[in-house]
C-alpha cells in the first residue's frame, strides 16, 4: 500500500521545460571562439555553423550516457534555429 504513494503520475506528460530537466547541467562547455549570446548578436545567422557543432556534442554526450542507468523513455535533445527541443536521441528498447 505504501509503495502506491511513490508511483509516478501516469497522467503527466513528458517534461519539456529545460529548467526542470534532471540532468540539465550534465554537459556544458564554453568555446573560446563562440561568444555568449552569439545567436542573438548575429540575428540567427550562426546556425549553419552551430547546428553541426550541437549535433557533434549530442552524439558525444549520448554515447557517454550509455553507461548510465536511465529510464526506458530517456531522450537527449538539442536545440535548433526552429526550436529549443528539436533533434533527439532516444534509447533503443
Amino acid at each position: 500500500m505504501t509503495a502506491e504513494l511513490f508511483k509516478p503520475e501516469t497522467w503527466m506528460k513528458r517534461n519539456c521545460n529545460p529548467a526542470d530537466f534532471e540532468l540539465k547541467d550534465f554537459e556544458e562547455t564554453l568555446h573560446p571562439d563562440i561568444p555568449i549570446n552569439w545567436e542573438y548578436e548575429k540575428g540567427g545567422r550562426c546556425w549553419p555553423q552551430l547546428k553541426p557543432a550541437l549535433i557533434e556534442i549530442g552524439n558525444y554526450t549520448f554515447k557517454k550516457m550509455q553507461n548510465m542507468l536511465l529510464e526506458d523513455d530517456f531522450e537527449l535533445a538539442i536545440n535548433s534555429k526552429k526550436d529549443w527541443y528539436d533533434q533527439t536521441w532516444k534509447l533503443k528498447t
